[in-house]
């Protein structure tokens, strides 16, 4: 059976590639502004299960789908995605040193008959949350960040892989994968339970 992830994202397509050494990529075109942002959870889960019915209508073969929606969400319930500027990544990077960040990061799969619909019986969810704390980013290193352009394709700003943000993490509470993006965990009890 095919298997396909339905991301763009670079961090994903290495977390898949740990657990599935083949698959492909279609990277859906959705809007993901035409669903509300009441919460966290609602959110990731609408844009995650838009994903992947927006890949199974263009499939003419069986198929599992997997896609993935994260965003970070404050204590004041506030949700974060890509700032939408430099000042605003600047803002939040700064915030950081008074407020712990958590990731929530919606899971979806799909097994697609392969004519254009899916299969109603076989799908997953999984919504998953892991907060990260950072040490204070100085003036200087928020200046090199912005400078780098990391900060503008991760939601919150911010991502745990790259050298100028690594040094800083001070906690992980949770599944690191979560917050990059797609649990190598949630690929694997999906694959044993969808695949065949």
């Amino acid at each position: 059976m095919r298997i396909i992830l339905g991301s763009s994202s670079v961090r994903r397509a290495e977390i898949m590639r740990r657990v599935v050494p083949e698959f492909d990529i279609i990277a859906p075109n959705i809007d993901e502004n035409v669903f509300p942002r009441t919460s966290a959870h609602s959110v990731t889960i609408k844009v995650a299960c838009a994903k992947a019915e927006a890949i199974a209508a263009m499939l003419s073969e069986p198929a599992l789908i997997f896609t993935a929606d994260t965003v970070v969400q404050m204590m004041d319930g506030s949700i974060r995605e890509k700032p939408s500027s430099e000042n605003e990544a600047r803002v939040w990077l700064r915030s950081y040193r008074r407020f712990v960040p958590e990731c929530v990061t919606a899971m979806y799969a799909l097994r697609v008959d392969g004519h254009g619909g899916a299969s109603k019986d076989y799908s997953a969810l999984v919504v998953d949350t892991a907060s990260i704390a950072f040490t204070p980013f100085s003036p200087q290193r928020i200046d090199e960040i912005i400078a780098d352009g990391t900060a503008m394709g991760w939601s919150g700003a911010f991502t745990m892989e790259h050298p100028l943000f690594s040094d800083h993490i001070l906690d992980v509470a949770g599944d690191p994968e979560t917050i990059q993006g797609l649990p190598s965990r949630f690929l694997h009890l999906t694959l044993h339970l969808l695949k065949d």
